[in-house]
């Protein structure tokens, strides 16, 4: 029986892991491409107020 609780912990923790992985993972991933999209936006805005003035 502690076998099977043992390889049941396991799988459980490598699940877990696992997931936080992927959730954190895929939060990084979000905020670099807003940063990507905000510095464009920036650089675009900046762009076309030098040319108005």
């Amino acid at each position: 029986m502690n076998t099977v609780m043992a390889i049941l912990s396991q799988l459980f923790w490598g699940v877990t892991v696992g997931a936080l992985t992927i959730t954190f993972t895929a939060i990084a991933k979000l905020l670099a491409l807003g940063g990507a999209i905000a510095g464009a936006a920036y650089g675009i805005m900046r762009w076309i107020r030098g040319r108005a003035g």
